[in-house]
């Protein structure tokens, strides 16, 4: 880990300017030092101990001051809080899976709706299936019966209705 091998990289990656160079001045703020001490940690290349523990809170980051995080507090490897039916605590893998919850939740709309329209185009394209396949098998059953036919009327009556259904099928569109 950056932070425990090399502390004076973690230190200029927490408190830089744009152009690469240490701020030693907001460090100095940082740690309540003066800018000369922090200077001299960075010459030296050494943190005192609570420095580093210090710098390993701003490094990984803490929980704000202010008053939506007043009652959050981390301990050990959990973020801790005092819930609506008492204290709870959350895992970073819980956290992780909220954030899945959350993104389902925040664009619950746009995510839903398009499984919606999805879905109900896959179930339109089905019964378009479905009903062609119907259509077809009625008219090579009609067109079965056709040459079998000895009444002139009957045979007449088959041509009309095999005539309709292709007129029928000629409607449907191709269906993927």
């Amino acid at each position: 880990m950056l932070l425990k091998e090399y502390p004076i990289q973690a230190l200029r990656n927490c408190f830089h300017f744009k152009d690469g160079s240490t701020d030693t001045k907001r460090a100095a703020s940082f740690f309540k030092v003066s800018q000369r001490t922090v200077q001299h940690w960075i010459n030296t290349g050494q943190l005192p101990p609570w420095a580093e523990t210090l710098l390993s809170i701003h490094y990984r980051g803490y929980l704000p001051d202010t008053p939506d995080w007043k009652d959050f507090y981390i301990q050990g490897n959990q973020l801790c809080f005092n819930g609506y039916y008492g204290p709870r605590s959350l895992t970073p893998g819980q956290l992780r899976t909220l954030d899945l919850a959350f993104a389902s939740v925040d664009r619950d709309s746009v995510f839903w709706d398009n499984y919606q329209i999805a879905r109900q185009r896959d179930d339109n394209r089905q019964t378009a299936r479905e009903h062609q396949h119907q259509l077809h098998t009625q008219k090579r059953h009609l067109e079965a019966l056709l040459p079998k036919q000895d009444n002139p009327y009957q045979a007449k009556a088959i041509k009309r209705r095999i005539k309709a259904l292709d007129a029928k099928l000629s409607e449907f569109r191709p269906v993927d």
